[in-house]
């Protein structure tokens, strides 16, 4: 807004801005926390490839049943470790956002090669 304390200008609402709290933000998942977002971290490792080794972050055998275990926070500090990130263990909102940014990229790469095209 242009002037903010105008009355007149109460109306305009920039859509694209994200909300000012974001759960991965101010929640950051660490060892022994429990819940739905560890499932969707554990997912996202399981079908990640390190690009060193061509396997999954997370073996998909490891089932820790929505908790942050000690395989997970492993497989976590090696994705940050590969993809230039504080090695902590955390899931926070970079993790986060690399974490699916990388399933993109993998699953473009994949589509791409089985298509035929380099």
């Amino acid at each position: 807004m242009t002037y903010p304390a105008s009355p007149l200008e109460a109306q305009h609402i920039n859509f694209r801005k994200q909300p000012k709290i974001n759960l991965w933000a101010v929640r950051p998942l660490k060892a022994g926390s429990r819940g739905p977002r560890v499932g969707i971290v554990v997912r996202l490792l399981w079908e990640i490839e390190d690009p060193q080794t061509g396997k999954p972050y997370l073996n998909p055998q490891v089932h820790p049943h929505g908790q942050m275990t000690p395989n997970v926070v492993a497989a976590v500090k090696a994705f940050q470790h590969d993809h230039h990130q504080r090695e902590d263990g955390t899931v926070g909102i970079h993790t986060i956002r690399a974490l699916r940014a990388a399933l993109r990229l993998q699953r473009k790469r994949k589509k791409v090669h089985a298509s035929g095209k380099v």
